[in-house]
């Protein structure tokens, strides 16, 4: 470990040498305009943290040229403070993510270069640092990966990474082939471009790249293997490449040619004789059908779509023509709305108006119009008029009401379409599906229990494209499934798994979707009851363990194994979940489009000495169409020292990774517990934690922390942040309650 700092400042912009070419510019601008604020770790760690080694790679096209520098816009967080720890930096270009996450040392080339002579530019204005270095490899010809591992110490550094870059294809890869990160397969695809930039000395000689796979001997490119191929090899015969060139007529042999035109040529052409060349593709006809394997203009002659060359039926989907409203559908109350309208006239604006909806009835196919159109009436609140809206239908469906399975189906005309189900008391979306123009849909909505729900349907977006002139009808049909279940006890004895009706006409308590078995048959579970001063009773059930102020350890819970543990740390309690609550408090990594939502709820924990923490826990829910945690790709676990730290940066300024696989214990409680192994030691003092799940609003909705009313932890006090002020608070607020998080500690 070098004592001073390793990289060298140079005055001016970075220059080239003439003769070399950018081949790949994620970087862009020196004012850093091109950068976006996300990191992904990119890490050559200490012998002691291997497993976390880490490359964060993105895609180039190379032409087997020699790469002469490489640039990345580096910065990090955990403790890193600049460039200075960083010891050494290895530029590596792999085949693809799948030999990245073999090995970081790259398949097709590595280079490591010391620290000592990479170059910091003093030019770069943005975000991180711009750190170049001067490299001697050779890239492929084709589609390939490139990565700048930076080796630094975790220990006296912290952890380095990529910037994330608006420039490029929209995503790149992770890999760890340690393990460390538990990502799947030790790689993980990124929703947002890596910020390299890649140089080539441009000396390429074509015959170092491989000839055309297909219809190589097609040398005159009519399409067809004959006469004119040998007359084109004839007049060149004998001319050879000096490297800056392939003669025309090389095509063997296989796979680069020899770079000369000759007898290996004329054999190759006589060999494929008659071959026809002519590209085929997938052809949709009108009525939506597909066929592979037609030339485009046979497709076209039969008046059908060609869906371009190469193309395949298994990756297309038809286009058909709108079929129209079904005969004996209902009709929604409106006609399609248009530019001029005055929408405190709607209706069926439900929510978004004075609540009137629609009936609509299951069975029944229904037809309507949404659009998106300008209100110049729209009142805006702040002394302006004026406002382009989505016109939303809202349907009562009181079938909806008693839960259970539905399934729609749905056709819209030129308009993309949300389809979801509205719990009403709370005004969110129990789920919903996107149908887009030219296809049928059929879509099963997972089993929902009970409640007071609405039907919605709406244009995605607010394109003022999708007018009433361009098409705004629909149809759909609401068909029902099985109702609801669930277990229903009564007098310690499972009755039967029945709907929630039935079950309370018997006067017993109804447990949804449970069968029998998964509440023990409704006899009492019991297991190890802790107590505050570290006192623990077995034999106890939740019930009894919840009245006499303790709290449930779970099923079979032996005292013997130290099932209670520290108390002070557990604010999740039983497996059984009954000392959480029904509240959720926003945690999440958006998507890039909803940055300014990100948000983390934190809780505090005090030791008195110093503690060793080896894991942490919380019980995750959501809403606003969040199904599960399956649509999860990471998890940012996150220490800071005070609220304000987290609402300054989300990432911990105490402690922070990333875990794309989380543990799942046994839980029966709402929601879903989930657990991560970490190794981190901190002295006496308050800190907080924070789990933040990344998921994508638009696919899983919104996702948050229980809170945790068990009252044998926790102080009544959490914390939420949102740097970025999407939600309106400030950088930080203050909530009453406590989050369902609990720490495993030495």
């Amino acid at each position: 470990m070098k004592l001073f700092s390793t990289v060298t400042i140079v005055l001016g912009a970075t220059t080239f040498a003439s003769g070399q070419t950018v081949i790949m510019d994620q970087i862009g601008s020196m004012d850093g305009s091109d950068i976006a604020s996300g990191i992904t770790g990119c890490q050559d760690f200490e012998s002691a943290y291997d497993i976390y080694d880490i490359v964060t790679a993105d895609s180039f096209t190379g032409n087997g040229d020699t790469i002469s520098m490489v640039e990345m816009v580096l910065n990090g967080w955990n403790g890193f403070t600049d460039p200075s720890s960083v010891t050494a930096y290895t530029a590596n270009i792999y085949t693809d993510e799948n030999a990245a996450a073999n090995s970081l040392t790259g398949d097709i080339a590595t280079e490591i270069i010391d620290a000592a002579d990479a170059t910091q530019s003093p030019d770069w204005t943005g975000d991180g640092f711009l750190i170049s270095v001067n490299t001697s490899i050779t890239d492929s010809v084709g589609v390939q990966l490139i990565g700048l591992i930076p080796t630094n110490e975790f220990a006296t550094g912290g952890q380095t990474g990529t910037h994330s870059s608006t420039l490029g294809d929209g995503s790149a890869w992770q890999a760890n082939p340690g393990g460390g990160f538990g990502m799947p397969g030790n790689m993980q695809q990124t929703t947002a471009d890596a910020a390299y930039r890649v140089t080539s000395d441009g000396a390429f000689d074509p015959c170092n790249t491989p000839l055309p796979t297909e219809c190589t001997n097609d040398i005159d490119g009519d399409m067809l293997v004959s006469v004119s191929d040998v007359l084109a090899i004839i007049g060149n015969w004998g001319v050879c490449g000096d490297g800056t060139f392939r003669p025309v007529g090389d095509v063997a042999p296989l796979p680069n040619g020899d770079c000369c035109v000759g007898v290996n040529d004329v054999l190759a052409v006589i060999g494929s004789w008659g071959d026809d060349c002519t590209p085929t593709g997938g052809c949709c006809s009108a009525d939506g059908v597909c066929t592979d394997d037609m030339t485009q203009a046979d497709c076209e002659a039969l008046g059908n779509s060609y869906e371009g060359d190469d193309s395949v039926c298994a990756d297309i989907i038809c286009g058909v023509p709108y079929t129209g409203c079904p005969d004996g559908a209902d009709s929604d109350c409106d006609d399609c709305w248009e530019d001029g309208d005055d929408s405190s006239t709607d209706c069926n604006s439900g929510l978004n108006g004075d609540g009137a909806m629609d009936p609509l009835t299951v069975g029944v196919p229904l037809c309507g119009e949404s659009s998106v159109y300008f209100d110049p009436n729209y009142d805006n609140g702040d002394g302006t008029f004026g406002t382009t809206l989505r016109d939303t239908d809202w349907f009562s469906c009181p079938d909806l009401n008693v839960g259970g399975s539905f399934t729609l189906t749905a056709e819209t005309e030129n308009t993309t379409l949300l389809f979801g189900i509205v719990d009403l008391d709370a005004g969110v979306f129990v789920e919903y599906v996107v149908v887009e123009p030219g296809q049928v849909v059929t879509h099963e909505y997972a089993n929902f229990v009970p409640g007071n729900y609405g039907f919605w349907v709406g244009a995605s977006d607010w394109n003022t494209d999708w007018t009433c002139a361009n098409g705004g009808n629909y149809w759909m049909q609401l068909d029902a499934g099985e109702p609801a279940t669930g277990a229903c006890c009564l007098n310690d004895s499972c009755v039967g798994e029945n709907s929630m009706d039935e079950c309370g006409s018997l006067g017993g308590v109804w447990h949804f979707d449970l069968t029998c078995a998964d509440v023990n048959n409704c006899l009492p579970v019991l297991g190890a009851c802790c107590f505050t001063d570290n006192s623990c009773l077995d034999n106890v059930s939740s019930d009894d363990c919840s009245s006499f102020g303790g709290m449930f350890a779970g099923e079979d819970a032996l005292c013997a194994d130290d099932v209670c543990g520290s108390v002070e740390y557990d604010q999740i309690g039983g497996s059984d979940g009954s000392a959480i609550g029904s509240n959720i408090t926003g945690s999440q990594i958006f998507e890039d489009a909803n940055a300014a939502y990100n948000i983390a709820t934190l809780d505090n924990f005090t030791f008195d000495a110093d503690t060793h923490v080896t894991a942490i826990e919380a019980v995750i829910s959501g809403w606003n169409g969040f199904v599960d945690i399956s649509p999860v790709t990471n998890y940012t676990i996150s220490i800071y020292s005070s609220p304000d730290a987290a609402g300054a940066d989300l990432v911990g300024d105490v402690y922070s990774i990333d875990i794309v696989t989380p543990n799942l214990p046994t839980w029966t409680g709402v929601g879903e517990l989930v657990g991560f192994d970490i190794d981190v030691n901190l002295s006496a003092g308050e800190y907080y934690f924070a789990i933040i799940p990344w998921n994508d609003f638009g696919v899983n909705g919104q996702t948050g922390i229980t809170d945790y009313v068990g009252g044998l932890a926790g102080d009544g006090t959490y914390w939420q942040a949102n740097p970025a002020g999407g939600f309106g608070f400030g950088a930080w607020q203050e909530g009453i309650g406590d989050a369902a998080y609990r720490l495993t500690v030495e």
